[in-house]
């Protein structure tokens, strides 16, 4: 199997491990351990997963906030 993940091929990959958030291959030149968020759609269902990614439970996506509006934690981030 050859594959191409973001600017890297990878050649006689073979995938040891598969986790949640992780792949763990073999390839020509050594090991990689790779996000799975990196694998390209089509890949991800070859290998079993779900084509879309689904957020984990539990952890909360941080917002991005505006200069002079107020982060969770009560603290002012504009500047002074």
């Amino acid at each position: 199997m050859c594959c191409k993940l973001g600017h890297h091929t990878y050649r006689n990959v073979t995938v040891t491990t598969k986790s949640k958030n992780y792949i763990f291959i073999m390839h020509s030149t050594g090991m990689e351990n790779i996000k799975l968020a990196e694998v390209p759609p089509d890949i991800r269902t070859k290998l079993g997963y779900s084509a879309v990614l689904e957020a984990e439970p539990g952890k909360r996506v941080r917002a991005h906030f505006r200069p002079g509006r107020r982060t969770p934690s009560g603290k002012c981030t504009c500047r002074r």
